[in-house]
């Protein structure tokens, strides 16, 4: 019988597609209540449309993206963590969205390693990426699906906040806010945690260089 630790860290590969999709992650999260069913995010995303996509055919892909990062399903460990922290800390979503996703695809798990080892304000291009990724996985991905892959991957680490730019990107300073460094510490326990460690994945909080901290003050139909 397979751990529920090993099943934390999954073999997707979405993002040979698309990127991470915080910016649609978000907006679904605020229009679903925190306390909705798994049915509930796929009704907003299809029927009502919330995400804006032009065609049925575009609200089903996102969807199918977003469930095979994110899960939507409260029963989901990483997502009902990630829930109750976005809730209580907003501007920790796009770090803790990366997290997930690093958990969840692993060609976006093989392109840590390059944002691992920039400087802060070092330049690196889509093509360092694919690079990587295709070393980790060689003939398993299509040649020609590598370079798409290394375009997806670093616009998603831009997403993350991690990197800066447009084609060219250049390594950011991450804001390590404490819902980042809960999910580091203690959502991705065990075997995942190891794995991830193994990458140097410490998603939250990693940089050559020491990161800011923030300190909170005081103050029906199924798919």
């Amino acid at each position: 019988m397979v751990s529920p630790e090993v099943d934390l860290l999954a073999h997707r590969r979405t993002t040979t597609s698309h990127t991470i999709g915080t910016a649609y992650l978000r907006e679904l999260l605020g229009v679903v209540p925190i306390e909705a069913e798994r049915d509930e995010y796929a009704f907003a995303v299809v029927e009502r449309n919330v995400l804006g996509r032009s065609s049925h055919v575009g609200r089903l892909r996102v969807l199918r993206h977003l469930r095979e990062l994110y899960a939507l399903d409260p029963t989901d460990t990483l997502f009902r963590v990630l829930r109750v922290l976005d809730r209580a800390d907003r501007e920790s979503l796009p770090v803790l969205a990366g997290m997930l996703a690093v958990a969840r695809d692993e060609l976006f798990r093989a392109s840590w390693p390059v944002v691992a080892g920039l400087s802060c304000g070092e330049r690196v291009g889509p093509e360092r990426f694919a690079d990587a990724v295709a070393a980790e996985f060689g003939s398993t991905v299509a040649p020609a699906t590598y370079a798409r892959v290394g375009r997806n991957v670093a616009a998603s680490w831009a997403q993350t906040g991690h990197l800066t730019g447009s084609r060219v990107k250049v390594r950011g300073r991450v804001v390590a806010r404490p819902a980042g460094i809960a999910v580091d510490r203690a959502a991705m326990p065990c075997r995942c945690r190891a794995v991830c460690d193994r990458v140097r994945c410490r998603v939250a909080s990693r940089c050559r260089r020491p990161v800011e901290r923030h300190h909170r003050s005081e103050s029906g139909r199924r798919w």
